[in-house]
Order: structure tokens, then C-alpha cells, then sequence
């Protein structure tokens, strides 16, 4: 333990020395967390095998990475809600183990040329907001994809190498497993590709499992129904609080033509939405909250024109 802490301190001395160098390029919440967050730099040193320099330099090029991309400033509103109710990324309930889950659907995935970036961003947001709750569990992330049905016109590589570097170069040590359920031999090839760009001290962290044996890694009590499991989907808040693609298409925050695109590729997944008893409660409720506004709003009305009779 002691030659752990050693090397703790170590790595957040050069850390720190850097940031002292180029203090702009570093955001004050990441820097705070290299002063009092020993387990978050030990997990560079583990990444990096003990090795002082390369642990130090994969620290300091993560936060300036977050700060570059912004990361800690990433919201719900910056994204549309048709991105959440997609459900193609999801964080879900924990497995039987207490790891925090985030949800990958194959078969959900259709390329939207336009959204590349957003996309892109979207992935970086649902990764942080598992790695938080993940760090408080101090139990990991377990990335679970659900292959069944998948076909290659589902995969973007690029989108899959983005995602499986942005782990691998600025969330070390957080990546407990990836479960892939019941991959179709037709994207074997794809794993593979997967695979080799994995260092080897992850390629332990692949597990296949199937209806045999997730309840064994799992847990059915923790898998949602669309799997075989017990758990109802789980839709997040922000389904029914972020802004619409539309008005975000107004404000320049996604590409212009681009929500025509949008519908038209998820249309399927997007139904899947309307018709859950989650939307429904909402739709059905938000009218009522509209009903009272506007009579709220007419007996103003009437008291107004009231008041001005009698003036």
C-alpha cells in the first residue's frame, strides 16, 4: 500500500506541475480531483502498470481532453429528447453485483450523417454521468450490448472505435466488463476488429453471454424485459424534460435538414416511445397542467374586462 501512495503522489506532482505550466488548458473541478481523489489517479497508475511517467501523461492528456471537449459542462439540454427515447444508449439499473450498467442496442442503430458530432457527444455524456454514479458505487461501469438481431448496416466503425477509445484512454480502470448478448455470427468479424484494439489487459473484460447464463452474470431481477429479464424499461427524465430536435434545429445546436433524417431512420424506435404507459402518463398529464393553465388564464381574463367595466 505504501508503494501505492508513493506512486499516487508521484503522478500528481508531475500532474499538478503541468497544469501550473498551462493552467488554461485544465478545468478547476478536474484539477481539484487530482489533489484529493487518490483512488481516480491510482487508477492511471494501474492502467499503466505501475509505470510513474506513462501514468502521468495519460492524466494529464485526459484533462485536457475535458476540458477541450467539454465535458464537465455537458447537459441534458443539450441534447434532443428523441436522442434519449431512441433508447439505443441507456444507463440501466445495477447488475447483481452492484456495477452500474449502461445499455447498447444494435439493432437500434441507424446512421444519421448529419449527427455525427452530436452523437459522438451523446456517447462522452452517457459514459461521465455512469462514471459518477459508478465512482460514489466505487464498483465500475459494465457495458451490456444487446447484438440479437444485429446486421452490419447497423455498425458505424468509426462511432465504435470513438467509443471504445474514449474508455480506454480517459476512463481507465473504470470498464468492468462488456457483455455482449447473443452476438449473430455476422458481426463476429466486427468483434474481432473490436478486440485488437483493446490493450491485453482488457481482453479479459469481453464476456459472451446468452439466455443460459445471464441470469448467472446478470441477474433476470436486474435485466430489462425487452432481454428476457424482469425489469420494465427504465426512461430516463430527460426523455421528457430535453428540448425537441426541432427547436434545437432552430437554434443551431443540431444541423439544419437534419431532423427530417432523424425521424425518418428511427421512426420504429421513436413509436416504441409513444405507445410506452410512461409517455402516455406524461402526454395525458401535461394536458391536464395545460387545461388549468388556460382557464386559469380566461378567469383572468374575465376579471380583467370586470375591472375595466367598472372603471
Amino acid at each position: 500500500m505504501e508503494e501505492s501512495k508513493e506512486a499516487i503522489d508521484k503522478v500528481r506532482d508531475i500532474t499538478l506541475a503541468e497544469v501550473e505550466k498551462d493552467p488554461i488548458s485544465f478545468e478547476d473541478v478536474d484539477v481539484q480531483r487530482v489533489c484529493s481523489d487518490d483512488a481516480y489517479i491510482y487508477r492511471f497508475v494501474e492502467d499503466r502498470s505501475g509505470k510513474i511517467d506513462d501514468a502521468a501523461k495519460m492524466l494529464v492528456e485526459t484533462l485536457r481532453w475535458r476540458k477541450s471537449y467539454g465535458v464537465n459542462h455537458m447537459k441534458v439540454e443539450d441534447f434532443p429528447a428523441e436522442i434519449f427515447r431512441v433508447a439505443e444508449l441507456f444507463e440501466f439499473h445495477p447488475d447483481k453485483n452492484g456495477i452500474s450498467t449502461l445499455y447498447l442496442r444494435i439493432d437500434r442503430h441507424r446512421p444519421v450523417s448529419k449527427w455525427k458530432e452530436i452523437i459522438r457527444r451523446f456517447i462522452v455524456f452517457n459514459i461521465e454521468q455512469a462514471e459518477k454514479v459508478a465512482t460514489q458505487n466505487n464498483k465500475g461501469i459494465g457495458l451490456v450490448v444487446d447484438a440479437r438481431n444485429g446486421k452490419i448496416y447497423h455498425v458505424e466503425i468509426d462511432l465504435d472505435l470513438f467509443t471504445i477509445k474514449t474508455i480506454l484512454n480517459y476512463y481507465p480502470g473504470c470498464l468492468q466488463y462488456l457483455a455482449i448478448f447473443e452476438i449473430p455470427w455476422v458481426l463476429m468479424a466486427i468483434l474481432k476488429l473490436v478486440k485488437s484494439w483493446c490493450p491485453a489487459h482488457y481482453q479479459d473484460k469481453f464476456k459472451f453471454i446468452n439466455k443460459s447464463n445471464v441470469n448467472e452474470f446478470i441477474g433476470l431481477e436486474n435485466l430489462p424485459e425487452f432481454m428476457g429479464g424482469c425489469r420494465p424499461m427504465l426512461w430516463p427524465k430527460a426523455c421528457f424534460t430535453a428540448p425537441l430536435a426541432v427547436h434545437l434545429e432552430e437554434t443551431g445546436v443540431v444541423p439544419q435538414g437534419s431532423c427530417d433524417q432523424l425521424n425518418k431512420n428511427y421512426n420504429f424506435a421513436l413509436q416504441e416511445f409513444y405507445q410506452s404507459k410512461e409517455y402516455i402518463d406524461w402526454k395525458n398529464q401535461s394536458n391536464v397542467s395545460k387545461n388549468k393553465e388556460n382557464i386559469k388564464l380566461n378567469e383572468c381574463q374575465k376579471d380583467l374586462k370586470t375591472v375595466v367595466s367598472v372603471m
